[in-house]
């Protein structure tokens, strides 16, 4: 109707093998709902979803350092997806949104000699969510508008390797920013700083731990015509 729509979908894929392995193939179940109410300027999304993956490849790192690629036999996702757009005011916008994953190995061999089936994957948390305010400040007959972004990322604690054997990452919030400038009607100046305040998390642990990255900052000036 007016105000809520629905949708279901089905989709296969393949992807290309990696050397020594078999081609990967998946299929994937959702269904969605997307809820506009009337009179607002706001629009919510949710949705579930089961995906499998047969003929899996994982990266194992040998006794030696070497890095080979095993078979693991099938995984499977299951999960739900909510997120939500409003106008708070004439200037305030809001984004915000949560996904949860259950991840598993539904079938494989040994790893290394250990038995991976039941495991969750590797680096992929349990729980996922951001939020993203705009603020605008509407233009005069000296400057144009301006918008100003803050925004937090969520990510959960998760394994670091298929064999959950191997301690995990703890949890983290990254802040983010942006600045929106318009310039002359056709001209904007966009800042955009990812990781504003530099924090360091570990991110991942194979023959050594690395991190997520640093501060970034994007500086661009587009102009149309």
């Amino acid at each position: 109707n007016s105000e809520i729509s629905a949708y279901a979908s089905y989709v296969e894929s393949v992807a290309p093998p990696g050397v020594g392995a078999e081609p990967e193939r998946g299929e994937q179940y959702e269904v969605g709902v997307k809820y506009q109410p009337l009179g607002t300027n706001a629009l919510i999304s949710a949705s579930v979803y089961d995906l499998r993956k047969n003929n899996v490849t994982v990266a194992v790192v040998q006794p030696d350092g070497n890095i080979t690629r095993e078979l693991v036999g099938e995984q499977r996702v299951r999960g739900f997806d909510l997120e939500g757009k409003a106008e708070l005011a004439n200037n305030l916008d809001l984004i915000a949104s949560y996904s949860y994953m259950d991840s598993e190995v539904v079938r494989s061999g040994p790893i290394r000699g250990v038995d991976v089936e039941g495991n969750e994957f590797s680096e992929v948390p349990n729980h996922m969510a951001s939020l993203w305010l705009n603020y605008t400040l509407e233009g005069n007959e000296t400057r144009g508008d301006m918008t100003f972004g803050l925004g937090a990322r969520y990510v959960g604690s998760y394994f670091h390797t298929i064999s959950n054997n191997t301690g995990k990452a703890d949890a983290s919030v990254t802040l983010d920013a942006a600045f929106n400038y318009k310039v002359l009607e056709n001209t904007n100046l966009a800042v955009n700083i990812s990781n504003l305040l530099d924090e360091q998390h570990v991110v991942g642990r194979g023959t050594a731990d690395y991190y997520n990255p640093g501060r970034t900052v994007a500086v661009t000036l587009r102009h149309s015509w």
